[in-house]
Parts: structure tokens; sequence; C-alpha cells
């Protein structure tokens, strides 16, 4: 009796304490042979996903649970004229993912669990098509049906018709995305493409496809989420409708009818990375998005073609701090192209940098562009400049272009108060470029106050010039303190 005392003590110890206890790892059917006919064999941790339902081209699983261990996998077994194999769980338990999901052929695979997904720092794809995780309750339809997760009592009539949104309630899980972080982010001095078969980790899909996370709190624990050439979508959500459009490549999403988003957080070295040829898009949209710890949201184009753009919808954005020997938390548009680069767009409440947090876009090419940055905040926007640990201290904005560069980007600001403090720039840099980006705040105050204590430099909203090349202009409507 006190062995089970002790034991059930520690139970609910570990589980109190906030510590997930590991689950059972399976891929089973839910029973509803009737209505999806999933079959699961398993070798090992291995799970071989036969069956299911069939409607022209789209193709339904029903499952009880969904969790793939270290080391395992789960293969969907499906005909190659399949376009979407469209996954739910049932159990109401988590699915812990650490291994790797494989479908055949071209299809884009849908997974909804509302119970909440974790992916390991071991869980991998491998499919020809899009990606679309989510902790929605159900998936809903152009014809007005929903394969629902969680109203499971009466047989669905499947579909042929094409999936348009996801349904989440206001109790939908959160998805939690894990991994060992980045290493090769050094702001302001790539002059190469990424080599992309070194980058082993993370969550990725084919080139010029969609890696779309949507649920109730997102948070990236040292994960990566990798889309070359396509899109990343990251949406978080408090229950609501999410509408969407498959009918190309690069997806669109629409969170018009979402009343209420919640939080998504970057931690422990986190990137999000549709870089290319050309360069992708990355769209963030969610309560607060906040980006820590040497992690980046990274778009580096390298081609000749139109690139994507860096987009983030929050009411609060906040940038801060850097790990040991690491870069800092940034957004980042690279052009490596003579053409075409990556805007950002940001439309928020509040904008928050400090520690050396860093929102920048650059170009190297002679005749590129830097992306321009665009920064509407209703509120404010205040940075603070100092990091003990990042290469560059300097939190900020930065559009430099530098030697045998273009022309640097534009920098746009509309809020009602603008801080920089103890050392924070908006800077607009030529380092042997062939010019630099203008600056354009309107504000109804700007203030510039202190130095960095680890650089010594001041507080500053300025276009320079070094090594050749014009400085951009700086207009701005509001009062300078």
């Amino acid at each position: 009796m006190k062995g089970i005392a002790f034991l059930s003590g520690l139970i609910s110890s570990l589980l109190t304490s906030g510590i997930t206890l590991p689950a059972i790892a399976q891929v089973s059917s839910d029973g509803t042979t009737n209505t999806t006919n999933t079959t699961v064999n398993s070798t090992n941790n291995n799970f071989n996903i036969l069956n299911g339902i069939q409607k022209e081209n789209n193709l339904f699983h029903s499952f009880k649970e969904f969790s793939i261990p270290t080391g395992g996998s789960a293969t969907f077994n499906n005909s190659t004229d399949v376009v979407n194999i469209i996954n739910r769980v049932t159990g109401g338990n988590i699915s812990n993912i650490d291994g790797l999901i494989k479908a055949q052929g071209n299809a884009n695979l849908f997974l909804i669990n509302p119970a909440g997904i974790v992916f390991g720092e071991n869980a991998r794809l491998d499919i020809g098509g899009s990606f679309l995780g989510s902790t929605a309750n159900s998936i809903k339809f152009a014809d007005g049906f929903e394969f629902s997760a969680t109203e499971t009592a009466t047989p669905p009539l499947l579909t042929i018709s094409t999936p348009i949104g996801l349904q989440l309630g206001k109790n939908s899980g959160s998805i939690n995305i894990q991994g060992q972080g980045h290493s090769y982010l050094h702001p302001g001095n790539f002059v190469e493409p990424i080599n992309r078969d070194s980058q082993l980790a993370g969550l990725s899909v084919l080139p010029g496809k969609t890696l779309a996370v949507i649920g109730n709190n997102i948070r990236l624990d040292g994960g990566i989420l990798v889309a070359q050439s396509g899109q990343v979508e990251l949406g978080s959500v408090n229950g609501g409708t999410v509408n969407f459009d498959t009918s190309s490549a690069i997806w669109e999403l629409d969170y018009a009818p979402v009343q209420n988003f919640s939080d998504i957080h970057l931690t422990n070295a986190a990137l999000i990375d549709a870089s290319g040829n050309p360069g992708g898009s990355i769209h963030l949209q969610a309560k607060a998005v906040q980006i820590q710890d040497s992690s980046a949201v990274f778009v580096q184009h390298q081609g000749m073609q139109n690139a994507g753009r860096i987009e983030i919808n929050t009411d609060l954005l906040e940038l801060s701090g850097a790990l040991p020997n690491k870069d800092q938390s940034l957004i980042l548009s690279e052009n490596l192209s003579s053409q075409q680069k990556a805007n950002i767009d940001i439309s928020a409440k509040q904008v928050l940098a400090k520690d050396g947090g860093l929102i920048t876009s650059t170009t190297y090419q002679s005749g590129g562009v830097g992306g321009s940055i665009s920064i509407n905040a209703a509120e404010s926007i205040q940075f603070f400049g100092f990091s003990p640990f990042a290469a560059s201290s300097t939190s900020g904005i930065l559009t430099p272009s530098h030697k045998g560069g273009g022309r640097g980007g534009n920098i746009a600001i509309k809020t009602q108060d603008v801080l920089l403090k103890d050392g924070a720039v908006i800077l607009s840099g030529i380092f042997g470029g062939n010019g630099g980006g203008n600056i354009s705040i309107t504000s109804d105050n700007i203030s510039l106050i202190g130095e960095n204590s680890g650089t010594s430099g001041a507080s500053a909203l300025a276009a320079t010039t070094l090594f050749g090349g014009d400085a951009g202009a700086i207009a701005r409507c509001g009062v300078l303190y």
C-alpha cells in the first residue's frame, strides 16, 4: 500500500508540475469501419496505414490514437491519384509525434486532433504535397460537409468536395514543436545560399509547398519549420473558423471570421524558414507573437523570380534576447538576388524589441533591392538596445546594403509613439552598396534616449553611408525628443 501511495503521489506531483508523462505510442483505428474503414498494421514502432474510404480524390482516415515514438513511422499506403489525405483523431488524447509521417505520390496531408499535438525533435515529414496540422474540431468542405473529430456518434457522409476550412473550439488543444534549434544564422554575414543538404532537423515540406500549423496556442521550443520557396503558415486561434484555399501550392488562409486569438512563442533558437529560389512566404497570425532566445523568422531570396513576404498580424510583437554564442532574435529578409526581394509587413498594436531583438532586411547583389519593412502599430513601437550575448547587440530596425550589393530597402512606420532607448536604432545603412533606403515615420512622439551599455552607441534614427553609395532620406511627422 505504501508503494502504491508513493507511486500515486509521484504521478500527481509530475502532473501538477507540468511535466508530461510519456504516452503509449500507437496509431490505431477508432473502429468506425462502416465510415472510414481505416486499417493499421504494425511492426515494432512502424505503422502501416491501409484502406480508409476514398471519395474520388479525397481519402479519409479516422484514428482513435495517432502517436509515433522516436525512430518509428506512420506510412499511408494511398493510391497516387489521391489529392488530399484527411485524418482525424477522436480518442481524446494528445498526439505525440517523434518519428516519420510518410505518404505516397503528391497528396496533401491533413491531421486534426482537438486534444493537442506535440511534434518532437525527431518528427519528420516525407510527403509530396502540403501539410496542415491542427487542433481543430473539424475540417469543413465546400459542399457544407464537416469531417468532425468531436461529433462521431453519427457516421459522416463522406464527400468528394474540396476542403475549405477549419472549425476550432475554444477548448481546442495547443501545438508544441520541439527541437535542438538552429545554428546557421549570422545576420549581415551571408554571401552564399544556405546549404540545405546539411539541414536535417525539423518539419519540412518539398519546395514550393505549404506547411501550416493551426491551433490554440503554438510553441516552437527549439523547433524548426521549413518550406523552401513555399509558405509557412502559423495561426493561433482561440475558437472560430479559419478558411483556406488549396487550389494552388501556396495556400491562402483567411482569419476574418475569428474573433479571439491565442499566442505564438518561439524560444531556444527556434526557426521558421521559407528561403530558396525564389524566397517564399511566412505568415504569423496571433494575439501575441514572441520571438525569443535567438529564434528567427527568416526568408533568404536566391532567385530571379518574385519573392514572397514575411507577414505578421498580432496585437503584440516582441523580439528579445540571445543565447550564449548565438545571434539575436530576429525577423530577417535577405536578398542574394539581383532582382526582387521579400518584404516584411507587420500589423500590430504594440511592437517591442529588447536585448538585441532585431527586424532587418539586407541585400548583397548589384542591382538588387532589399526588402522593405512596413510596420503599422496602432499604439507604440519600443526598442531597447542591449544584449549581453548577441554578436550584434543593437535592437531595432536595420536595412543595410552591403559591399557589392544593391539598394537598401525602405522603412515605413506608422504609430502613436516611437521610443528608442539604450542604444536602440532605426537605421538605413550603406556599406559599399548602390544606395540606401528611405525612412518614413508617422508618429505623434519620437523619443531617443540613452546609450548601449555594451557598445556605447547612442539611440539613433539614421541614414548612413560607408565605402560609397548614397544614403537614403529620412521623413518624419511628429515631435522628436
